[in-house]
């Protein structure tokens, strides 16, 4: 995980996303993953990525904060970026010319939890999801909008008092040996017992309910395990997953982005009266959330495909947390001496 430090988040992702404007860095970016791509696509597809990325630029900046024109802008930034990074991992596969998602039920719905979709047999979201390996994510899949947005770090607070629900992630605060578990207080114990904690326990983690404490353990937190997720200060969530169908789905958070965004932006295209009315109930916060504040996290998620690298962001250097766990170095050193002493049959007498 690297730091970078800025008060303009978005800003300095463009920036550094402007790096694969030139066509030289980008061919031996991509060589990095296919060393013995053809000449012919050396050339091609560097050309491509570049038109990607400067449009999807473009868009994001004549995105503003007017919720009956961001969405549509903010879409098709996303759109082009996603192709960019498809294109750079994928070099020797060829983009779908459509979304990838389409609307179900739009025009009797009063609120975005009425929102179902349907994932697509081709298109840029299944070219996304290839990239960061959601699961369950098939053709013909319905997908309920109100579940995706509770899978996105920056909206819980508001997901939370939204819906009067836990949302289906969780903010963590490291402790010694384990990690309590932010909930907003919205549900009762027996009310979340009840969820399905199958997904984080696929890479053992185990969340422990009591009347007092709601805490993960046995972490061993590795970045690029499906169930972690960041937000762009480095803060870490949970993720258990949405159940749909019968299944527990997982969503990486770019491709909770892009179904929101779709979703926003088919609205806004092709039904605006809907929208508007939608934007007159309390989910004009959820919607306002994600279209003014979410752009850095858009823009953070990209840099992160873009460079294959977790990034987080910050206005100052922060000190490094040390916490000593002194009975493990202890046991770690008796272990030591006592190999040592197997190894060449001296004797310590030290503990």
């Amino acid at each position: 995980m690297r730091v970078i430090i800025t008060d303009d988040i978005v800003n300095e992702c463009c920036n550094m996303a402007l790096l694969f404007t030139d066509t030289n860095y980008t061919c031996e970016r991509i060589l990095n993953y296919y060393p013995s791509l053809s000449e012919k696509k050396k050339k091609q597809i560097p050309e491509q990525i570049k038109s990607y990325i400067n449009q999807g630029i473009r868009f994001l900046s004549e995105t503003n904060d007017n919720v009956f024109t961001a969405p549509l802008t903010l879409f098709y930034a996303l759109n082009n970026f996603v192709k960019a990074i498809y294109l750079l991992h994928k070099p020797n596969y060829t983009l779908s010319g459509s979304h990838g998602l389409s609307m179900e039920k739009v025009k009797d719905a009063h609120n975005l939890a009425e929102i179902d979709l349907k994932v697509n047999g081709n298109g840029t979201f299944l070219n996304l999801i290839e990239i960061t390996g959601d699961n369950g994510l098939y053709s013909n899949k319905i997908i309920h909008l109100k579940n995706v947005l509770s899978l996105i770090p920056e909206l819980s607070e508001i997901y939370a008092n939204r819906y009067s629900e836990e949302p289906n992630i969780f903010l963590l605060q490291e402790e010694k040996k384990s990690y309590s578990i932010i909930l907003h207080n919205v549900q009762t114990i027996e009310e979340l017992e009840k969820r399905d904690y199958s997904f984080p326990l696929r890479y053992g983690y185990h969340i422990d309910i009591s009347r007092d404490s709601f805490v993960l353990r046995d972490a061993s937190f590795v970045e690029k395990e499906k169930c972690i997720l960041f937000d762009v200060y480095g803060n870490k969530y949970i993720s258990c997953g949405i159940p749909e169908e019968g299944e527990i789905l997982f969503f990486s958070k770019i491709s909770s982005l892009y179904v929101s965004y779709f979703a926003f932006s088919m609205l806004v295209r092709y039904n605006p009266e809907v929208w508007k009315n939608i934007c007159d109930t309390a989910d004009i916060t959820i919607i306002r959330k994600l279209l003014v504040h979410c752009k850095a996290e858009m823009m953070a998620e990209i840099l992160n495909l873009l460079f294959d690298e977790q990034f987080y962001f910050s206005t100052e250097i922060k000190p490094i947390k040390e916490e000593i766990d002194y009975d493990k170095i202890y046991e770690e050193v008796k272990k030591r001496f006592r190999d040592e002493k197997r190894r060449t049959g001296r004797r310590f007498d030290f503990f």
